[in-house]
C-alpha cells in the first residue's frame, strides 16, 4: 500500500523552467513508485484523478488525511487574544487575515499581497510560517506600500498553532498546489472561516458560503471578504460550520479508521488468492 500526499508537478519549477516537461517527469516517477504497490491511498479526488491522469493502474482510494485536532478544542478568552493581538501590532478594531503555512512560490502569497492593495487600512494580513520566497514576499510588501498592513510573523513550534489561528479573523490562502490543504482543517477547527483561491482539493472540504468561501476572481475576493468581514452574525454562523467540518471529518481517529479499512481488504483480498492459487 502506497499512501500518495503530493502534488510533485508543482515542485518541479525548483529545477525546471518547463511546466510541461514538469508535468512529464512526475507522471514518470509516480507511475515507477507506484508500480510497486498494490494498492494507493490519496487525500482527495483530485489526486485520484491526477494519478489516473499519469497512467497508474494500481486501485486508488480516497481517504481524508486526518489531524489530531486536540489543541482547538479550546479557543483563548477575549483578553489573551487582544493582547497577543497588540504584541504583534494589531490595534483593536483592525480585521487580521490570516495565512499559515511555508513561504514558498507554490503558494501563490503575491496574489494576495496584490488583493490587500484594495481592502481598507483597517484590514491586516498576518503570515505566519517561513521559508525560502520570505525574502520576495518582503520586497512586494514594500514595493506594493504594505509595510504598516502585512506582518510576518516568522517560525512558530507546532503548539503554539492554535494561539495563532486564534488570532485571526478569517483564514486566506491563494494556493493551487495542495493536495488536501492540512492547514485548512486546522483553520477551520480554529473556528476561523476559510476564503480560499477555487481548487478542486477543496470540493470535499469547503461548501461555499455555509463553512467558507471559494473565490475565482479579485472581485469575488473582495466580495466574500466584504460579507464577512461585516456581517458578524453570518461569519460566526460560519465560523461553527467550519468547526463542525473539521471535528466532524477530518479527525486522526476519522482517518486511522479509513486506513486500516483499506488494509483489512487489501490482506483479505491477498489471502484470498492464495487459497485459490492453492
Amino acid at each position: 500500500m502506497h499512501t500518495y500526499h503530493t502534488v510533485y508537478e508543482d515542485f518541479t519549477h525548483y529545477f525546471s523552467p518547463s511546466v510541461r516537461f514538469g508535468r512529464l517527469m512526475a507522471a514518470a516517477f509516480s507511475r515507477r513508485i507506484l508500480s510497486a504497490a498494490q494498492a494507493v491511498i490519496v487525500p482527495t479526488e483530485k489526486i485520484s484523478a491526477l494519478l489516473q491522469g499519469y497512467g497508474v493502474a494500481q486501485p486508488i482510494a480516497v481517504i481524508p488525511s486526518g489531524l489530531a485536532l486536540g489543541q482547538f478544542q479550546v479557543r483563548p478568552g477575549k483578553a489573551e487574544r487582544d493582547a497577543a493581538r497588540r504584541r504583534l501590532g494589531f490595534a483593536e478594531e483592525d480585521r487580521v487575515l490570516l495565512f499559515l503555512g511555508r513561504l514558498a512560490q507554490e503558494k501563490n502569497l503575491e496574489e494576495l499581497l496584490k488583493f490587500m492593495v484594495r481592502q481598507s487600512s483597517r484590514v491586516k494580513l498576518l503570515l505566519v510560517g517561513d521559508g525560502p520566497y520570505r525574502g520576495r514576499l518582503t520586497d512586494a510588501v514594500r514595493e506594493l506600500h504594505l509595510e504598516d498592513r502585512v506582518v510576518f510573523a516568522g517560525m512558530v513550534r507546532p503548539e503554539e498553532v492554535a494561539r495563532y489561528y486564534a488570532l485571526g479573523d478569517v483564514f486566506v490562502s491563494a494556493s493551487r498546489s495542495e493536495t488536501q490543504g492540512l492547514t485548512y482543517v486546522e483553520a477551520m477547527a480554529a473556528g476561523l472561516p476559510p476564503l480560499c483561491r477555487d481548487d478542486p482539493c477543496l470540493a470535499e472540504m469547503i461548501r461555499d458560503g455555509v463553512n467558507g468561501f471559494h473565490y475565482r476572481s479579485e472581485a469575488e475576493f473582495d466580495a466574500k471578504l466584504e460579507r464577512l468581514l461585516e456581517d458578524e452574525p453570518f461569519r460566526r454562523a460560519m465560523a461553527a460550520a467550519a468547526r463542525e467540518t473539521a471535528f466532524g471529518r477530518f479527525s486522526a481517529e476519522k482517518f486511522a479508521a479509513g486506513v486500516l479499512a483499506e488494509y483489512r481488504d487489501l490482506l483479505n483480498s491477498a489471502r484470498a488468492e492464495r487459497t485459490t492459487a492453492a
